[in-house]
């Protein structure tokens, strides 16, 4: 049973508007995110990923992370599987194994900056500037995902992975 609070928010419009021949008018798409284009088959392989880790270690086991060395951990999964993948290691489903880390570091941040993890950290992040005072091994290992990550982006990783990165 929805609460008063449930209640209250307002329906977005743009003041646009896209008539449909049945007659049916919805507001426009237009600055919406298009979540039909994340291909299914990731998707699923993803899913796929979290369900297998919740029979391994419990449904939402990585959600009880709270500390910058738990963010870590994930980051530096994700740069493992990342590589692997980028290898063509078949071994295990290395994507979507990158991509349950990118999300469960992503979420662990959010945690933390927003104050909903422990005052103390191993390290001290500054939060103006979005930059790492780190341990200079631990950095290297950060400058060496972002720069696999930007990679991706760009697109170079079609190239032959002998070509490293």
């Amino acid at each position: 049973m929805s609460n008063e609070k449930d209640r209250a928010f307002e329906i977005k419009d743009s003041g646009k508007r896209e008539d449909y021949p049945s007659g049916m008018r919805r507001d426009t798409r237009e600055g919406k995110t298009r979540y039909a284009l994340v291909p299914l088959p990731l998707t699923e392989r993803v899913a796929e990923h979290y369900t297998k880790g919740a029979k391994k270690y419990d449904a939402y086991n990585w959600t009880k992370a709270n500390s910058w060395d738990e963010w870590f951990r994930f980051v530096e999964s994700a740069e493992r599987h990342f590589k692997d993948w980028y290898k063509g290691k078949r071994d295990e489903d290395h994507l979507s194994a990158c991509v349950f880390n990118m999300y469960a570091a992503e979420y662990v941040r959010e945690k933390i900056l927003t104050g909903k993890a422990p005052s103390i950290m191993p390290f001290q992040h500054d939060l103006e500037n979005e930059e790492w005072n780190m341990a200079d091994a631990e950095k290297g290992q950060l400058n060496n995902f972002k720069k696999t990550m930007e990679h991706l982006l760009k697109g170079n990783h079609i190239k032959d992975a002998s070509d490293g990165l």
